[in-house]
């Protein structure tokens, strides 16, 4: 969350961003999306607790639920960073103090750390039915540990090491409430759009060709891959590439992929606004406002996504084997498929001296 490039105000109070009528109904919006994030997510969570419904990816060894877990508390801390803008509409202005720079460590926080686990979910999927490969339980903590380690060095950063006098406090106001500072745009753009941005294109790599692969269109013959579309008349074709676990996860796949399209959906508007601020020209409040409260959604979003990915899922008696090799297929059988044959009736030796009604000589009968 940034706002816009505007000018600082400052008043007898402290406040030194002055809210105006506008501007605080403004900022409660963006705050309400906050709010309907976190109850989701909260209502996602109680479900689960007190009806005790199973996940049917809970007990696969995909460590799909750790991660998503990840990436909802990416998003619970997202909603919190808006959530925080309610002292500033109480004081009627923002002001830079500790309450500020938590604020906006928690917002970077966030954004940066939902980043990793949007592309950590698109890579775990592409290992699973791309690459055919399980990581071990030890693995995904070791990944979660580390994912989470790395938000916070990126977080701590800039105040810890870029910040200078000469260009002021990192976390501080920005437009109408509080994130990492005008002064230093260019460790926006580095250390947290960025980050943004390789997610979703990444992401969207990773799923397009996990989709490719179980659908039959990308395959590795001989040592080398082959991309084919054919026609409807020969779509079979794709079939002969294919296994159990291709079948039954193509429907999972193509639920996947709306992940990083919701996510590039919430995040492309806001990202927008950034730029345009970067390049000195000011977006209208209300089109900061609307970016904003979309992407504060996301938690929301997240939690549709989830809650519809566990009624998809294969069912615990038909669910794939993930690291199942590949089975190999004869190219000339690949390409021209397999000739139809015929298997001829075995004779009884004892019918050999029974002649059949079209052998019996016609009497010629006058």
């Amino acid at each position: 969350m940034a706002g816009p490039t505007l000018p600082t105000s400052s008043s007898s109070s402290g406040v030194e961003f002055v809210y105006g009528v506008s501007v605080g109904d403004g900022v409660s919006a963006i705050t309400a999306s906050g709010f309907i994030s976190v109850f989701a997510i909260l209502c996602l969570v109680l479900m689960f607790v007190t009806t005790h419904r199973s996940l049917k990816f809970s007990r696969t060894g995909t460590h799909l639920l750790l991660y998503f877990g990840c990436l909802l508390l990416s998003d619970a801390l997202r909603a919190t960073g808006a959530i925080m803008n309610l002292r500033w509409i109480t004081l009627g202005g923002v002001s830079n103090d500790t309450f500020c720079t938590v604020q906006g460590a928690i917002t970077q926080a966030g954004n940066v750390s939902g980043a990793i686990w949007s592309f950590t979910i698109a890579s775990h999927v592409f290992n699973l039915l791309f690459l055919r490969f399980e990581s071990t339980r030890l693995m995904s903590f070791a990944l979660v540990g580390f994912g989470w380690c790395f938000t916070a060095v990126v977080v701590l950063l800039g105040p810890a090491t870029i910040e200078t006098k000469e260009r002021g406090p990192y976390f501080a106001t920005s437009g109408e409430w509080c994130w990492i500072t005008q002064n230093y745009r260019l460790e926006q753009l580095l250390l947290q759009h960025l980050f943004e941005g390789l997610s979703v294109l990444l992401s969207l790599i990773f799923y397009a060709l996990t989709l490719i692969r179980v659908r039959g269109n990308l395959i590795k013959v001989n040592n080398r891959w082959t991309l084919r579309f054919l026609s409807k008349e020969d779509s079979w074709k794709l079939d002969l590439n294919r296994d159990y676990t291709d079948i039954t996860s193509i429907g999972l796949v193509k639920h996947m992929i709306w992940y990083p399209v919701a996510y590039a959906i919430l995040i492309l508007p806001s990202a927008i606004t950034r730029i345009s601020a970067f390049s000195g020209t000011r977006p209208p409040f209300g089109v900061t406002v609307f970016v904003e409260f979309v992407f504060d959604l996301s938690g929301l979003v997240d939690v549709v996504l989830f809650v519809t990915l566990n009624q998809i899922f294969p069912d615990a008696g038909s669910q794939p084997a993930f690291n199942a090799r590949r089975k190999t297929i004869d190219p000339g059988v690949m390409e021209n498929g397999v000739s139809p044959f015929t298997l001829d009736k075995p004779v009884d030796p004892d019918s050999r001296s029974i002649r059949t009604i079209n052998s019996v000589t016609p009497l010629n009968v006058s």
